[in-house]
């Protein structure tokens, strides 16, 4: 598939441009496309690109090889913001949910109650891991801690998700590890 450079530039500021190389991937393979001859596009064939997209986009967040960098895109995708009244940005994530048949907001409620799961699993691991007092160990889990990131899956979304105060929760960890 070919991506125009305008859209590659963008794809590159943003910093979406794993998940962009992965699609092009799928979409090539998904399309079978020939550079040399273009296809010209039905509705029901943007329709099942747009399924295909979101298919393939919760499935990537289910694989545990996911780029970090990755899944944040995905994520800020789905939980990027909908339009209440008209027509939704094409190819946003409220989009392709409509072309699939799925409420949207339904999906981004199920997805958030999941991410938060797994934003708590995952401080409950780290917190774990320190108890071993590994030294690659603690610097990776307190370089964490420390880091200042509202992300997905940072420290302070983990201890929210975990209904911990993230300042009790780090300033009881320095005293105890540093």
């Amino acid at each position: 598939m070919i991506v125009s450079p305008s859209y590659r530039a963008k794809a590159e500021q943003l910093g979406q441009m794993s998940m962009l190389d992965d699609l092009e991937r799928f979409l090539d393979e998904l399309l079978n496309v020939d550079v040399d001859h273009p296809p010209s596009w039905r509705d029901e064939e943007v329709s099942l690109l747009k399924q295909k997209l979101l298919s393939f986009s919760l499935d990537q967040l289910n694989d545990s090889r996911l780029k970090a960098a990755t899944r944040d895109e995905i994520l800020y995708w789905i939980f990027d913001e909908m339009v209440e009244k008209g027509p939704s940005k094409p190819f946003s994530f409220q989009d392709c949910c409509h072309a699939s048949d799925l409420d949207p907001e339904e999906m981004q409620s199920r997805l958030e109650h999941q991410v938060r799961r797994l934003e708590a699993d995952l401080l409950d691991k780290n917190l774990q891991a320190l108890q071993k007092r590994k030294t690659n160990t603690v610097k990776r889990v307190m370089e964490w801690i420390n880091a200042e990131s509202s992300d997905f899956f940072s420290f302070e979304r983990c201890c929210r998700a975990a209904k911990a105060n993230p300042d009790s929760v780090r300033d009881q960890l320095i005293r105890q590890f540093q």
